[in-house]
């Protein structure tokens, strides 16, 4: 996946920087649920996720929105919930 300036960047570094811009929310409590995809974006990186690979859902409290990550994608957004309300 590409950045700017055409850079080479991982689906996790993709999300770190989507979580420090704030367009990821943070909690501490939320429900997850692991299927297979579905064909949608993954919140954390912008790639889709595909029907072969397994998709965790985030119900964040007090929000509307469901995130979908990429298994990569979702331990880099847990570490950093945990993290930054510790």
């Amino acid at each position: 996946m590409k950045g700017r300036a055409g850079v080479i960047q991982s689906p996790g570094a993709m999300t770190l920087k989507r979580i420090e811009s704030g367009a990821i929310p943070i909690h501490e409590k939320t429900t997850v649920w692991v299927g297979y995809g579905k064909g949608r974006a993954c919140d954390g990186c912008g790639e889709t996720i595909g029907q072969t690979v397994v998709e965790y859902e985030a119900d964040v409290p007090e929000s509307t929105r469901i995130l979908r990550f990429h298994l990569e994608c979702y331990t880099v957004w847990q570490q950093q919930c945990e993290k930054l309300l510790a």
